[in-house]
């Protein structure tokens, strides 16, 4: 995790630190304040490979313009974000955004589901464990028993669903204070329950000793769980938060064709396929695009003064 010092150096060999601590900062850039590695696919497969090697914890961040948006309003989310070892670019958004503000390309998009599968194939995961943790009722089993089927090297020790939604956003509105509106008493009591679900979620966790977890609650849920519980499961290496990825691997959602993925309308495709996603998809494209657009043009205004 990004900030503390990297307990990697306890990795054996000079050269291995030495690789680790030159990574650290991978190319970082910032679209509205939230940040971004500038790396290829390649690149962060090479850091996870590192990251699986070493004495401490990471977490990777897949930052979509929906993320960018939330980041503005919840400055917990935002430092979530920042603080992560990697933070990569999930949708065609993030890249366009970081080209019209920072004049620079990033590498290439790389999806939470694409990275996923493609820490699956790696030679490295061999002899890791790994954990589902998320989505629907039963899905987190059937990703799990489709990737066993595709990837040979793959150990997944464990899969669930996890907390239940309504007490997961309960607890995401506790973190926020500008949503908080209910009495004390209520919030204590939503808050008793949720630590007793997630103790007992973590315990079973633990009891599986992963080294790689897979977290698919959705943004923001997934990144402030794991920023706040990875702590809590010593055995854990590294943790990504993925998204729908279960729901696309387990065959509950079609992906979209590949001529759209290529030109990141993938967006497009899930709204096809669910119109009330139309408030979410707004907040990727409309909005985002507006804050961009106004960032700019006061980045404009600042360097003209005299």
């Amino acid at each position: 995790m990004n900030p503390t010092p990297p307990a990697s150096c306890q990795l054996a060999g000079s050269g291995a630190i030495i690789k680790f601590i030159d990574m650290n900062a991978r190319n970082e850039k910032y679209i509205l304040n939230v940040k971004i590695n500038g790396i290829s696919r390649k690149e962060v497969l090479d850091d996870i490979k590192i990251f699986l090697l070493s004495g401490s914890q990471h977490y990777i961040v897949t930052l979509n313009p929906e993320m960018v948006v939330e980041a503005q309003k919840n400055p917990h989310f935002k430092d979530v974000i920042n603080r992560a070892d990697r933070s990569i670019a999930d949708g065609i958004g993030i890249i366009f955004a970081n080209k019209f503000l920072n004049d620079d390309s990033l590498p290439q998009r790389i999806g939470g589901i694409d990275l996923m599968l493609a820490i699956c194939a790696s030679d490295f995961i061999k002899n890791k464990k790994i954990y589902l943790l998320g989505a629907g009722k039963g899905i987190a089993e059937k990703t799990a028993k489709v990737l066993r089927n595709k990837y040979p090297n793959v150990n997944i020790v464990g899969a669930g669903e996890g907390i239940p939604a309504q007490i997961t956003n309960d607890k995401l509105q506790m973190t926020n204070k500008f949503t908080v509106s209910n009495t004390q008493h209520i919030i204590s009591s939503k808050k008793t329950e949720y630590n007793r679900l997630n103790n007992e979620l973590i315990h079973r966790i633990n009891d599986a000793k992963p080294d790689v977890l897979f977290v698919a609650f959705g943004a923001p849920k997934q990144e402030m769980w794991i920023y706040e519980n990875i702590k809590k499961i010593p055995s854990i290496r590294l943790a990504i938060g993925v998204g729908g990825s279960f729901d696309f691997i387990s065959g509950k959602i079609k992906r979209a064709p590949r001529i759209m993925q290529k030109f990141g309308l993938e967006w497009l495709w899930r709204l096809i396929q669910e119109p009330k996603r139309i408030n979410r998809i707004c907040n990727a494209t409309v909005k985002f695009s507006w804050l961009v657009l106004r960032s700019k043009i006061q980045k404009i205004v600042i360097t003209s003064r005299p």
